[in-house]
């Protein structure tokens, strides 16, 4: 279903047209994958799970909120997604957003446009007590040193 969404976007906005048989094979080789990562589980990584279990998400303190953001970096046509949600300190989901943004240089800059969109996402909403949290150690150093 992703492949036929992506294909129609493609289409209506990049003027990019997908042949079907482009199209089927893609889907075959999804559920090849898929069928690979949920019906075989001799073969996931154990140490995969084990990461995995170690990380939870954690509440914020009594009265903030949580902001957790992410980003992603295509190299090939230098294109950036990403995303920010906002949870209460029940774990209830307040606002999420998602973004995209052509002519970006790298990934580093895709998580501070992330960061950005984030904070200015908090400011309009008039947050004042939040917690940001996000696993890119060289952005999260970079903004505490700052």
């Amino acid at each position: 279903m992703r492949n036929i969404w992506l294909r129609r976007i493609g289409y209506i906005f990049k003027e990019k047209f997908i042949n079907l048989g482009v199209l089927f094979n893609q889907a075959r080789t999804s559920v090849t994958d898929y069928q690979q990562v949920h019906c075989n589980p001799s073969k996931r990584s154990e140490t995969n799970t084990e990461d995995r279990n170690m990380v939870r998400w954690k509440a914020p303190m009594k009265d903030f909120v949580k902001v957790n953001w992410d980003a992603a970096f295509n190299s090939k046509n230098t294109s950036t997604g990403a995303g920010v949600v906002i949870r209460d300190e029940g774990g209830e989901v307040q606002v999420s957003l998602c973004m995209s943004k052509d002519q970006n240089n790298s990934l580093a800059v895709a998580e501070i446009t992330a960061l950005w969109r984030a904070l200015k996402l908090c400011v309009e909403l008039n947050v004042e007590k939040a917690v940001f949290e996000r696993d890119a150690l060289g952005i999260v150093k970079a903004v505490n040193s700052a």
